[in-house]
């Protein structure tokens, strides 16, 4: 597959964010880890609209028809495996954090899902409790190096100005032999998610992990942790996703999974 991105549009009255077709630059620790980089650069999204923009860092934006409503399940009602023992207010706490927010940014590698995945629950939930804008952006084998080498992460926050951002990252990166080496590459992108906007509600995602046979990273996780503030980190590999047919990116049902425990971390502390 070619290093493009594809990003597409979810609902009526959102705007999908596309900034530029390049893909990032590979730091020389990433490209020690350049078996997983490559897998991670498959798979068109399967289907839905998708917008192309120039060279030049240009945002496009589409509309299209709203989700199913199938797809609209509450946060607390879908994914057992991650609400499994739930406290009984914890949905109660989810809706109303979700109300707040008017703008949402969903962005970084391709576990972000194009439509799909992640993209398409966390989606689901936002707009059904009242968001109305929602932009997410793929950006195909990108690095933790290579995504804060970028402008791509400023050029989406001034484009889109969310209120709250989530930021999937590290997957790239965790068969990288000295991950402590991006320690300062995830304070900068965390600070440049807080950029305009210190009140900006922000979280760094990790790798979701087994990742194609790929079951424990050599630290990347760890590194990810220890310096995403002022964001909040929130550990993927913690959770059971279903997968894709490549092993890698989780399905509508792994996305599903994810979502809820990913809110239930926002709305309550809770780790997954």
């Amino acid at each position: 597959m070619s290093g493009r991105d594809h990003p597409a549009a979810g609902g009526a009255a959102t705007d999908t964010a596309r900034l530029g077709s390049s893909g990032p630059r590979r730091s020389r620790a990433a490209t020690a880890g350049a078996a997983v980089i490559a897998v991670l650069a498959c798979g068109r999204p399967p289907g839905g609209n998708s917008v192309d923009a120039g060279t030049d860092g240009g945002v496009a934006s589409v509309d299209a028809a709203p989700l199913p409503v199938a797809t609209a399940i509450s946060p607390g009602d879908a994914g057992a495996d991650a609400g499994a023992g739930a406290a009984e207010g914890e949905p109660a706490a989810i809706r109303a954090l979700l109300a707040q927010y008017k703008s949402v940014l969903l962005c970084g590698d391709s576990q972000v899902g194009y439509a799909h995945g992640l993209t398409r629950a966390l989606e689901a939930r936002f707009r059904s409790a009242g968001a109305t804008k929602y932009y997410w952006d793929a950006f195909t084998s990108a690095s933790v190096q290579g995504y804060d080498d970028s402008d791509r992460l400023p050029k989406l926050l001034a484009r889109t100005k969310p209120d709250i951002v989530f930021i999937s990252i590290g997957s790239n990166n965790v068969q990288n032999p000295h991950p402590e080496g991006l320690a300062g590459n995830v304070r900068s992108l965390a600070k440049k998610a807080k950029a305009g906007n210190p009140d900006r509600a922000c979280f760094i995602l990790g790798p979701p992990l087994p990742i194609k046979g790929v079951k424990k990273d050599t630290g990347i996780v760890r590194v990810l942790a220890e310096n995403s503030a002022p964001c909040k980190f929130f550990d993927t590999s913690r959770l059971a996703l279903d997968r894709q047919i490549d092993r890698i990116h989780p399905t509508d049902a792994g996305g599903e999974v994810w979502a809820d425990a990913l809110l239930r971390f926002v709305a309550t502390g809770r780790e997954p």
